[in-house]
């Protein structure tokens, strides 16, 4: 087995997306169900941290 990665830092201030694709190309988000479970943790996350601000999904 291969070491673990080490943690990311996490800077404030900055940009972040999510990607909707797999590796080569293979959708994630395949079912109205899969789509619905992702902004249900959006709406979660805002909530437990109203600093992060949701621009567009």
């Amino acid at each position: 087995m291969g070491m673990p990665r080490r943690p990311r830092v996490d800077s404030g201030g900055l940009a972040y997306h999510v990607l909707n694709r797999g590796v080569g190309g293979i959708g994630l988000l395949d079912n109205a169900n899969d789509c619905a479970a992702v902004v249900r943790v959006m709406a979660e996350a805002v909530t437990r941290e109203p600093q992060i601000r949701l621009p567009g999904y």
